[in-house]
């Protein structure tokens, strides 16, 4: 798939570009890496990002600390955790400072804490 200006970073045109040729089970494979594709490069509509506040901070950084990025205490170490674990995960792209969370990347935290 193409379309003007978006690729990865709008550094080309290239919107989509999987490859399975070699696989067992390509179907499978093409489902597998597109989810893998619009984890990373994504976007959530702004009003659907959660306040990142009260509970939910939280649970956040129960999750964090579960998933290994424990967080020292206030929100610029809840901040400073988060940001390690989009790095590490390779989310940048669905990170922003501010203090609202993409449910996306809440939902793969769950899932990296076990939960």
């Amino acid at each position: 798939m193409v379309a003007p200006g978006g690729g990865y970073g709008g550094n080309d045109d290239n919107l989509v570009d999987l490859r399975v040729d070699d696989h067992g089970d390509p179907v499978s494979e093409l489902r597998r890496i597109y989810g893998i594709h619009i984890l990373l490069t994504g976007t959530t509509p702004e009003e659907e990002k959660l306040p990142l506040a009260g509970e939910l901070a939280d649970e956040v950084r129960e999750l964090l600390a579960r998933a290994g990025y424990p967080s020292t205490g206030g929100e610029e170490g809840l901040a400073s955790a988060l940001r390690a674990f989009v790095g590490t995960e390779n989310l940048e792209g669905r990170w922003w400072l501010g203090e609202r969370l993409d449910p996306v990347v809440l939902a793969h935290l769950r899932a990296c804490a076990g939960r």
